[in-house]
């Protein structure tokens, strides 16, 4: 009896073990929170809507998370469920996310909403941690924007070597589980590589981006 308690106790323990092995190894996943619509502007969501049905044979569950005043125009950034139209055969329903840079311009007496860019891509293929794109917003200004997984994640940078050698680092704002940066003046040498930090200055990702 004694023998068979033993055995049972060293089971609950390797059984702990594996449970806290698992978890630790973990990356902590943020959590989004949607930001509420009606504070989306209709001009915004117009170009957005125009846009994913060009390019989607159907999407739904379109949500909004990013909606920040950037370099004179507002970037938006929305995930949503979908299938592109980019590929022969349609394939099942998987997550995307959409940004796109606005500004807005005088039309008579009013203003309206244009778009300077918009871009989708899919929401963190595989399981990666860190990644997004880039679009020109101009003639030698760029933008780059993308999604963060880990909820650790405070500041990153996105990194490039310019021909003398040296490191050139470019500040992006990380934001409710998505980042963005720019415009910049990129020229002929484009960031490489991005490098993500928790509050304490702990790297968290260093690798490709795009």
């Amino acid at each position: 009896m004694p023998r068979l308690s033993t055995l049972a106790i060293l089971a609950v323990v390797l059984a702990l073990l594996i449970l806290s092995a698992s978890y630790l190894g973990c990356t902590p996943k943020v959590e989004p929170v949607p930001v509420e619509e009606s504070l989306v502007p209709e001009g915004i969501k117009k170009h957005i809507q125009e846009e994913l049905e060009r390019s989607f044979f159907w999407f739904k569950d379109l949500k909004w998370y990013v909606l920040e005043e950037c370099e004179g125009g507002v970037l938006a950034i929305a995930a949503f469920q979908g299938a592109t139209r980019s590929r022969r055969i349609p394939e099942p329903g998987r997550s995307w996310y959409v940004w796109g840079y606005f500004q807005q311009v005088p039309e008579g007496s009013e203003t309206k909403w244009v778009r300077v860019t918009i871009t989708s891509d899919p929401l963190a293929p595989e399981g990666r941690v860190f990644g997004g794109g880039w679009r020109s917003v101009g003639q030698n200004q760029y933008c780059a924007a993308g999604w963060v997984l880990d909820s650790r994640a405070a500041r990153a940078v996105l990194a490039r070597t310019t021909p003398d050698g040296k490191t050139e680092e470019f500040p992006c704002t990380v934001k409710n589980g998505f980042w963005w940066t720019g415009p910049h003046a990129w020229g002929s040498y484009w960031p490489d590589r991005a490098i993500v930090y928790s509050d304490s200055g702990k790297i968290l990702y260093d690798g490709k981006w795009e």
